[in-house]
Parts: structure tokens; C-alpha cells; sequence
């Protein structure tokens, strides 16, 4: 379309070129599309759709699989998807038997990238979809586009299915203190979010783990800065050797960020003793037993670590010590 000027002016009304200029936008785009179609050597311009049943014909492995997977009916079964839905028009390669001619995960994945997310158009921009596929993954490596083993349409069970690329992670869930992963109770989806908005199903790390744990929530009066911040500085959810998934055991942890405890510097009594305050109450001491004592668990004395209501009766800690 040509376009003469006069004194400044366009001849073609503006409500034209509002509606007209869209409209070509879209029908380049469609020309660019099939002419990366043709580049591609599939056949696309010259091939016409022939139905699923032409198809089934040969692909005969699909037949029963086509009739209770999930892309046979959608949207309660009100929309019958078809092979040529996703796969495109099938009658260049109906007649020439050649792979090339048809669109498939293997020889056009950017293709079959466009056709997943022209229906699951939430997951095109996601965060999760982003990374995965600039590591080179389609959609294809997780999903099983026709009659799936488990559930979502993954290839594999979801645990299983995670642990093919997130090695390390999945070997933590066998440690000695783990979450109850595989045991029909948690899977890797209960705390990540799948839809890629999120690495997590809230906000924080500690919203989730909250969630469940939900004892430790507070607010308290006395509160463990660790705790309120984030779980992981001191937890590994994933697992680990250590009690109650901690990073490293006590005294190692605490000792982390907290000098050692003042009565370690001091030399212990040596020999046989009796509590003054109790009678009776007897005991064996060396002179090093209050390394011992102090150097062992620190959760021993100061019990309630993720916070508490109470002051603990230490001067020196104005109540804060968390021994009650």
C-alpha cells in the first residue's frame, strides 16, 4: 500500500489505519511462520490434514493410548485434540512416509516447544520454563505427550522424574534425616512450584516451611534471629546426616555464629562430688568435664531454639538466652 502525503497529511483516514496496520501485522506474521515452516523442510504449505484415523492407520501403537490420554478430550471432553492439533497437517507425510514431512519432538522441537504453549500459554513465560530451556530442555523431556505412566503426564513418577537432573538433591532425601519423600506423603512439588512463578509454593522459604511446622511460626517474645530470617541457615530440606536435618550437628552449628560458652575456659573439678542442693544426688567430675558438658549439645540447656515466651534466668543475657 503506497501512502501520499498532502501539506503534511495522510489521504488514508486514520480509523483505517488503525484497524488495517494490526491486521497486516498479523498476516506477516503468519507468512513468516509458514516460511520457516517451508526452511524447515516439513511440508506445511502443501500438506492438507486427513484426519486422525489416516494417521492411526500406521501409528497403530497410539490407537488405544489416543483414546483415554489426555490430549484425545480436553475441557471435560467438550474438544477432541487431534493428531494434526499438534503434529500438523499429515498428508505430505501420509504420502511420502518421510519423518521430515511431519512435525515431532525429535526432528522440529522448537515447533512442538510452540504448539505446548500455544495451550498451556501460563507456563510460556515462566520462570522454571525460562531456565530449563535455556539448559537446552523442551517440554518432551519431562512430559509424555501421548498416554503418560503418572500423574500430570509425566514420563516417570514425580520424585523419580526430578531426581534425573537434580542428582545431589534427590541423594539427600536418602539421608539418615530426611522429609517422607516417595512414601506417598511429600513429593518435590509439595514445596516447589511447578508453574515456574516461584521456586517456591509461597512467598519465602520460611512461609512454606511455616505451612507444616507451623509450632515455630511466633511471633515470641524472645526470638532466635536465624529462625525468624530464613529455616535453611540452619536446616537442609532436603536432608541430611545430621539430627533433625540440620546442616551440621551441635555444637558445630551453633558455634557457627556464637562464641563458645565462657564456662569452657574453666577447669572442672576433679573427683567424687555430691550436689550440695540435693543431697544424695552424687557424681564422678574432671577437669575437663565442663568442655565436656558445655561442648557437647547445645539444645541440652537451651531447649526451646526456635523462640520462646519465656525469660531464661541468665543475668548477663537479660533473659534471652532461650533455656525456657
Amino acid at each position: 500500500m503506497v501512502f501520499k502525503f498532502n501539506k503534511g497529511f495522510l489521504k488514508v483516514p486514520l480509523a483505517l489505519l488503525l484497524v488495517g496496520l494490526p491486521v497486516i501485522c498479523l498476516l506477516g506474521m503468519a507468512d513468516l511462520a509458514i516460511s520457516h515452516a517451508d526452511d524447515a523442510g516439513t511440508g506445511m504449505t502443501k500438506a492438507v490434514k486427513v484426519g486422525s484415523e489416516t494417521c492411526l492407520e500406521c501409528h497403530d501403537a497410539h490407537a488405544e493410548k489416543a483414546k483415554s490420554g489426555k490430549h484425545s478430550l480436553v475441557a471435560g471432553g467438550s474438544k477432541v485434540v487431534g493428531c494434526e492439533d499438534c503434529h500438523g497437517p499429515g498428508s505430505a507425510h501420509a504420502e511420502s512416509e518421510d519423518p521430515m514431512d511431519i512435525l515431532h519432538g525429535e526432528n522440529r522441537v522448537e515447533w512442538m516447544q510452540m504448539n505446548c504453549t500455544a495451550c498451556h500459554s501460563n507456563f510460556k513465560n515462566s520462570w522454571k520454563e525460562q531456565k530449563m530451556m535455556s539448559a537446552g530442555m523442551n517440554c518432551m523431556d519431562c512430559h509424555a505427550v501421548h498416554q503418560a505412566p503418572a500423574k500430570g503426564s509425566l514420563k516417570k513418577p514425580e520424585s523419580e522424574l526430578c531426581a534425573t537432573c537434580h542428582i545431589q538433591e534427590f541423594a539427600k532425601t536418602k539421608m539418615p534425616s530426611h522429609h517422607p519423600m516417595g512414601k506417598g506423603k511429600m513429593e518435590c512439588s509439595t514445596c516447589h512450584d511447578m508453574t515456574g512463578k516461584t521456586i517456591f509454593k509461597a512467598e519465602t522459604p520460611n512461609d512454606k516451611c511455616l505451612s507444616c511446622h507451623a509450632q515455630y511460626r511466633g511471633p515470641f517474645v524472645f526470638e532466635h534471629a536465624p529462625v525468624a530470617e530464613d529455616c535453611t541457615i540452619c536446616h537442609d530440606p532436603h536432608g541430611s546426616v545430621a539430627d533433625n536435618m540440620l546442616k551440621q550437628n551441635e555444637p558445630f552449628l551453633c558455634l557457627a555464629c556464637h562464641q563458645m560458652h565462657f564456662h569452657t575456659q574453666l577447669p572442672g573439678y576433679e573427683g567424687d562430688f555430691e550436689a550440695p542442693l540435693f543431697p544424695g544426688r552424687t557424681g564422678h567430675s574432671e577437669r575437663d568435664s565442663l568442655k565436656k558438658a558445655f561442648l557437647t549439645k547445645c539444645t541440652s540447656c537451651h531447649a526451646p531454639v526456635h523462640g520462646s515466651d519465656s525469660s531464661s534466668q541468665g543475668i548477663s543475657s537479660y533473659g534471652k538466652s532461650l533455656t525456657r
